[in-house]
Parts: structure tokens; sequence; C-alpha cells
């Protein structure tokens, strides 16, 4: 299997941006598959290719294994449990002014770290936006709530769930690569 194909395209303040290899997009297509559509799921599924495109990009980028749980996706030996949240977008760039989401289902999840991802399927492109700790996330993030537009977003966001977002910019991005 080519799994070491993962090719950092650019590292420009921490962002890395990364190519996705065609077996990284089938072993996210297979594992999705495997999953089907989750309780609560805001996007019935739909963004399960993109969330396991993330969590195999972690892995390749900073090493760290499969967990899979209910509570964390992957077990890293420096941030230990890390919850890893993919974005989709359309655009082919990453903004650190750009948030990422953890929504409020389970306000219980047992992890260490939040990583954050974004992936743009079509230009078979991805981006690492950085980590924060549990902790580090409650105290920065921010309330959203379903059916709202987020004025405060680049876009005008129509919220799908409530949930807490936080600006790629107040995440860490110090963390060794593989």
């Amino acid at each position: 299997m080519e799994q070491f194909n993962l090719k950092v395209l650019n590292n420009l303040d921490g962002v890395i941006e990364f190519n996705i290899p065609d077996w990284m997009y089938a072993e996210a297509i297979s594992r999705s598959n495997q999953l089907k559509v989750l309780n609560n799921s805001i996007t019935n599924g739909e963004g399960n290719i993109a969330g396991y495109i993330g969590q195999l990009a972690f892995v390749q980028l900073f090493n760290g294994e499969h967990s899979d749980t209910y509570d964390y996706d992957i077990s890293h030996p420096e941030l230990g449990k890390v919850e890893v949240k993919t974005k989709r977008q359309s655009v082919n760039y990453v903004n650190l002014n750009f948030e990422g989401s953890i929504s409020d289902y389970n306000p219980n999840q047992k992890y260490d770290h939040a990583a954050f991802f974004r992936v743009n399927i079509d230009q078979k492109k991805g981006w690492f936006c950085g980590f924060t700790s549990k902790e580090g996330f409650d105290k920065l993030s921010r309330n959203m709530t379903k059916g709202k537009v987020d004025e405060q977003s680049s876009n005008n966001f129509k919220v799908k769930s409530d949930c807490r977002n936080i600006y790629y910019n107040q995440l860490s991005r110090r963390v060794n690569i593989a």
C-alpha cells in the first residue's frame, strides 16, 4: 500500500497544506461505508469521508495510532487522546480567520486535544489548521446556535447545529511533523 505518499505542499505559519493521495481517499471511503450514519450526525453522514481524511492525515503527518473510540479518534505520544475535527470546503486556501467547530451533542467526550483540519476533496488538498487542549477549546471558543447566521464568520454561515467555534488563529500549530 502506498500509504507514505502524503506530500506536504506548504507549511505557512504552521498551517500545513497537503495533497490527498488516491489511497487516502479510498481508505476514507471504505471507513465511511463501514461507519454508516452516526446518531445526531449534522450532515447525515455526508462529512464522514472528509472526517476520515482528517484522521488519516493526522496519523501521516504527526504519527499516532487510530483509536476510533466514542471519545476520541487518535492516540498520540505527545498530545494524548486526540479528537480530529474536519470541515469540507470548496475554496483552495485556508485563512486563519476561518473557524473550527465542535458540536454540543456530546459535551462529555473524553479527549485531551482537538485537532482541526479542512479538506477540498475535489482539488485533492487538505490543511492542518492547528490544535488545542480540551480546556483551551472550552475557554476560547464561542457558542453557536442552530439556525442563526454567524455574522462574525467570513461567509455568514448558517449554523447547522448547536456547537462551539474557535478561530484557527487561536490554535497552536507546534507539533512535530513525522
